[in-house]
C-alpha cells in the first residue's frame, strides 16, 4: 500500500516527466498495459502480506499448528448436563 502511495506522489509531482519518458523508451503504450501492473502490483502486496503474516505466525507459535479437532460428544466435567 505505502508503494502506491509514493507512486501516486510520484506520478503527480516529480515523476509527472519521467514516467511517460519511460514509458516510451521501453514500448509501454496503452491504459490496459498500466492497469495490468497496477492489478499485478496490488496482488503481488496481497501475497506479500500473507507470506509475511504466515511467517510471524509460525515465529510466534514455534511450529506449524494443525487445526484443533473437537469432539462435541465430549464434555468439560464441570459443565451441567441436561
Amino acid at each position: 500500500m505505502g508503494f502506491r502511495l509514493w507512486f501516486a506522489y510520484y506520478a503527480s509531482h516529480s515523476g509527472a516527466t519521467s514516467i511517460p519518458r519511460f514509458s516510451r523508451q521501453h514500448g509501454i503504450t496503452g491504459a490496459t498495459i498500466w492497469t495490468a501492473a497496477f492489478v499485478f502490483l496490488a496482488f503481488a502486496q496481497v501475497i506479500t502480506r500473507v507470506g509475511i503474516l504466515q511467517a510471524r505466525r509460525v515465529m510466534l507459535t514455534g511450529t506449524d499448528t494443525e487445526p484443533v479437532r473437537v469432539d462435541s460428544r465430549q464434555t468439560h466435567p464441570d459443565a451441567p448436563t441436561i
